[in-house]
């Protein structure tokens, strides 16, 4: 990967699945999931073109290439090893064969992207102002809007089964490329790559870190929740981080929790082509 610096956005060249993409400077602030949105839309208005809130994907990406530039300029990392808000949220369902998940588990768990438009916007107003109150954010999955993100999700094969332990740790090491953290399907539903998951891996083996983390709600937590709300989603926020440190994914966030924030400027750079381990 290859990271051009000029002004007034970071271009990203030679990236794994987004080839090249242009990033913003992080937010001066700490910002929680809806000021984020809103510090993307603010830079699409600056810019003269569009912005989204950059995915964990993308983020992953920035902070890698940021790292390796570092290492070899001592240039800055731009708080790109801050615990990093994206646009992606989670969603947690009861499997019922309704959406025919390709998961064998009685719960399931899918990763998306939103964008900037009103009806995304109004969502992520929805779950602050739940979480705010120290509600949760669960809507009917009958809701269009809502049948959409799930779609989305299972069409680019981002549904996993829901983790049995909180946290799950798996192994950053890898064997000819390959590592418990890159091929867990956790791992790869969240990025949406086995490319993305292995490039994680392998920064985090070179920063110390044996293991990787991934923070979410077990298949016991879930079968209480949405007890009695079988035909709804439960969602939170996705960040790039783990208390204070890098190696995990949050992927029960709170909407209304502070992180940094960079918007992606190149609108194609959300479209994730997915890749998924075939079974053996």
């Amino acid at each position: 990967m290859e990271l051009i610096c000029p002004k007034p956005t970071y271009v990203i060249k030679d990236a794994p699945l987004y080839e090249t993409f242009e990033v913003t400077a992080a937010s001066q602030n700490i910002l929680n999931v809806l000021q984020a949105f809103d510090f993307a839309a603010e830079q699409a208005r600056t810019l003269g073109k569009p912005a989204l809130l950059q995915g964990i994907g993308e983020a992953l990406v920035a902070r890698v290439i940021f790292y390796e530039c570092n290492k070899k300029s001592g240039s800055r990392l731009d708080k790109t090893d801050n615990y990093q808000k994206t646009s992606t949220v989670s969603l947690r369902l009861k499997n019922d064969g309704l959406f025919k998940f390709k998961v064998d588990s009685p719960y399931v768990v899918g990763f998306v992207e939103l964008d900037n438009e009103e009806r995304s916007r109004a969502l992520v107003q929805e779950g602050y102002d739940a979480n705010c109150k120290g509600k949760e954010l669960i809507k009917p999955i009958k809701d269009a809007f809502i049948c959409n993100l799930i779609a989305r999700a299972r069409d680019n094969n981002r549904f996993a089964p829901a983790i049995e332990e909180n946290p799950l740790k798996l192994s950053t090491a890898q064997v000819k490329g390959k590592s418990e953290y890159g091929q867990h399907p956790n791992v790869v539903a969240v990025f949406g790559s086995v490319k993305l998951g292995e490039l994680n891996a392998s920064y985090l083996n070179e920063r110390g870190y044996d293991a990787g983390f991934v923070c979410d709600f077990t298949a016991k937590d879930l079968e209480v929740m949405l007890k009695g709300k079988e035909d709804s989603a439960h969602m939170r926020s996705v960040g790039l981080g783990y208390g204070c440190s890098i190696n995990g994914i949050y992927a029960y966030d709170y909407f209304s929790k502070d992180g940094s924030a960079r918007a992606v400027v190149h609108v194609d750079a959300q479209k994730v082509p997915v890749e998924v381990p075939r079974s053996s």
